[in-house]
């Protein structure tokens, strides 16, 4: 029995239909939009700032704009482990080498997005300056008064290449041997008398400062 021309409208209209949908599902899949591409992020602000050189690896706050999962913080062009907090926060971690004394000037940080889209942001400079040097110990921290002159070590921390070493306030010519330690003659002219004299150790800026006193004690004539 051949159906009847009711009929066969409903099923050709119910076969459109199911065929219509089909159409606007697979159409949607085709044009869903592509994931956008990452942004060319940006640095507002950088903490701390100066940063002080000698005192170890350091860790920065970076806050800005357009952050993702993988942006990477880069020092003077090279990239640093980096913990993203969030979309305009980060922190970069620089190594003790990053910030020696014998790094002091000028940094430059910058974060970078990769493709698709990305960038690199524009550079934020900082400062790496001088800390206050600290004296650990004197070699030797005694000597006789007789003597025409003394060989003496100062150890410590936070030296400049351009360190003095003052011996009761009085510059003495200076030997930069590293960060933590430094040489001078004292000559017999400056222990005219026996006693307690006062060494210190005075970094240059920008930073810097002096340190806390050292005693080198002269023994009796």
């Amino acid at each position: 029995m051949n159906p009847s021309p009711v009929m066969t409208s409903i099923i050709r209209a119910r076969t459109l239909g199911l065929a219509a949908s089909i159409a606007a599902i697979s159409g949607c899949g085709a044009s869903a939009a592509a994931p956008a591409d990452n942004p060319i992020p940006t640095i507002t602000t950088v903490s701390p700032t100066p940063l002080v050189a000698g005192t170890g690896a350091i860790s920065v706050a970076l806050t800005g704009g357009g952050f993702r999962t993988a942006t990477r913080a880069r020092w003077n062009g090279q990239d640093r482990a980096t913990t993203i907090r969030n979309s305009s926060s980060l922190v970069m971690e620089l190594t003790a080498s990053d910030v020696s004394v014998l790094a002091v000037g000028t940094g430059r940080i910058t974060v970078a997005n990769p493709a698709p889209g990305g960038g690199v942001s524009d550079p934020f400079s900082i400062a790496v300056v001088y800390p206050v040097p600290v004296i650990s110990s004197l070699s030797p921290s005694v000597a006789n008064g007789g003597v025409a002159g003394v060989e003496l070590f100062v150890n410590g921390a936070g030296f400049a290449p351009s360190a003095m070493i003052r011996w009761n306030s009085t510059q003495v010519v200076t030997e930069f041997i590293s960060p933590n330690q430094l040489r001078t003659v004292i000559l017999r002219s400056n222990f005219p008398a026996a006693g307690a004299y006062q060494v210190t150790v005075t970094n240059p800026t920008p930073g810097g400062g002096t340190s806390s006193p050292a005693t080198f004690t002269i023994q009796t004539f």
